[in-house]
């Protein structure tokens, strides 16, 4: 069945799914608010005529025609873990080279194929978002006239055994709680805000930030080259009285004074304009540090073997690094000494063309993501397996309740690749462990192993098992 529809002056777009109407039934039970519940936006084309329709509901149930519906305005999803959705766009006017499907996954964008029919291209594919819930984007690229477009539609994947907007969050909220940096994951389908006002450590968490920033970044980075802040500075030298071509009152006093002696060397004190300025010398090292810290966890990023990256994601970073560059190579930077710190509040970082939007994206880099009233893109690990950690968390929780005990052992996240993608660990390598006062340890395991052969005091008497979460109490009293 169709779901939505999207209309503009230059194509439409019909996404298509079958058991729609099922998980909306489902989802529904969770979520009593679920007609009104997300909204679809739309970027890149300032005209009116973009029509969207989405197939109608009714308490519970999906209707089976597509109505009118308003952009940015209350409505009910259609998009849901799980289901396989087919993206047909159709072009109604030509275009001056085939459109693309952008998106960072190579998986996804291999699975739109494009043909032409009578001089315009039809392009379709398939997107399954899985256990991906949260935002999502769909973005098309194409050219018209000679004129680059980019058109995004903003939608939200609903999950259909929780309550989005509050099972979701309390989830996430709790596993925060053990240890922030988990949830975190790139290169995701869909994505959601999150609020943090802490000083950014984790790499993807800043990686994140950086890439709704970068753009105002290099923006201001070339106002400031253009027109650089300069400042008076005061430089003392000697000179003879004939050789003074303005006289202070002073100097004439002292001139007039030793007017006998042709020989006598006067301090002459003399105003000069310079680009070496405290606010300078912060640009410079901001711009150096953005540009050493994108390209090393560029690099980490191209280095992870089992994500394909598409041609498109890496020449935008690519271009990115490019662009840096350039800036960095300025031969303004030339007469600008090293960062030391700032005095004082500076009125030129702070309300300065260009310096001013720099400072924003540097605080907002340097000390958390709050500053972006919660827009930013964070990616998250899917449900199911958020919701596998949060198990073991509340697990954890109410042994450490029924104990009355704070773990003498904890050790449970493991971090590869320079915080790019972060796990539980599995097996023993996963603990949490509790000594009671009469000596009796219990322990809390993540996918223990048991296999045929004894190992770590396991064993198993009929095949290998691995199950999400063990409990295993040892006596004292036993040995």
């Amino acid at each position: 069945m169709d779901v939505l529809r999207l209309v503009t002056e230059d194509y439409e777009l019909t996404v298509r799914a079958d058991g729609v109407d099922t998980s909306f039934r489902k989802a529904s039970f969770r979520s009593l608010s679920i007609e009104s519940s997300t909204v679809y936006s739309f970027s890149g084309n300032n005209d009116p005529s973009v029509q969207l329709e989405l197939v109608g509901c009714n308490q519970h149930e999906l209707k089976t025609e597509l109505s009118s519906y308003v952009l940015n305005e209350d409505a009910h999803p259609v998009f849901f873990e799980n289901k396989e959705y087919f993206f047909d766009i159709i072009f109604k006017q030509k275009t001056d080279v085939e459109p693309i499907i952008y998106t960072p996954l190579e998986d996804v964008k291999k699975t739109f194929i494009s043909r032409k029919v009578q001089g315009s291209y039809f392009l379709t594919g398939v997107i399954n978002y899985r256990n991906d819930i949260g935002k999502s984007e769909f973005t098309l690229r194409y050219k018209k006239e000679g004129i680059q477009i980019s058109h995004v539609l903003y939608f939200e994947v609903y999950p259909v055994k929780l309550d989005y907007r509050s099972d979701y969050n309390e989830i996430l909220s709790d596993i925060n709680k053990e240890f922030s940096s988990l949830v975190f994951d790139i290169l995701k389908k869909t994505y959601t805000g999150f609020n943090n006002g802490n000083e950014i450590h984790n790499d993807i968490i800043w990686w994140g930030v950086f890439g709704q920033l970068y753009k105002q970044i290099l923006l201001s980075s070339k106002l400031i080259l253009s027109k650089p802040h300069g400042r008076l500075v005061k430089d003392n030298f000697y000179s003879k009285g004939d050789r003074i071509k303005h006289l202070s009152y002073s100097l004439e006093e002292q001139v007039a004074e030793h007017r006998q002696n042709e020989q006598k060397y006067y301090q002459v004190e003399k105003k000069t304009l310079t680009s070496n300025t405290p606010e300078n010398q912060f640009f410079k090292y901001a711009v150096l540090f953005l540009h050493k810290k994108f390209g090393t966890i560029q690099n980490t990023l191209f280095a992870i073997k089992n994500i394909k990256i598409t041609a498109e994601f890496k020449a935008e970073l690519e271009h990115i690094n490019e662009q840096f560059s350039i800036i960095i190579q300025h031969p303004f930077f030339k007469q600008i000494s090293a960062f030391k710190f700032l005095k004082h509040e500076s009125i030129v970082l702070q309300k300065a063309s260009g310096y001013s939007g720099f400072l924003r994206s540097w605080i907002v880099l340097k000390k958390g993501i709050d500053f972006l009233d919660g827009v930013n893109k964070i990616e998250l690990k899917n449900i199911a397996e958020l919701y596998e950690i949060w198990c073991f968390i509340e697990m954890k929780n109410m042994v450490q309740t029924v104990l009355n005990k704070t773990p003498e052992e904890i050790n449970l996240a493991e971090i590869l690749i320079d915080g790019f993608n972060i796990k539980l660990r599995s097996g023993t390598k996963s603990k949490v462990s509790f000594k009671k006062d009469n000596g009796d340890l219990v322990e809390l395991f993540h996918e223990l192993k048991f296999t045929k052969k004894l190992e770590d005091n396991t064993l198993s008497h009929t095949i290998n098992q691995e199950p999400d979460i063990v409990l295993r109490i040892t006596k004292s009293d036993l040995y």
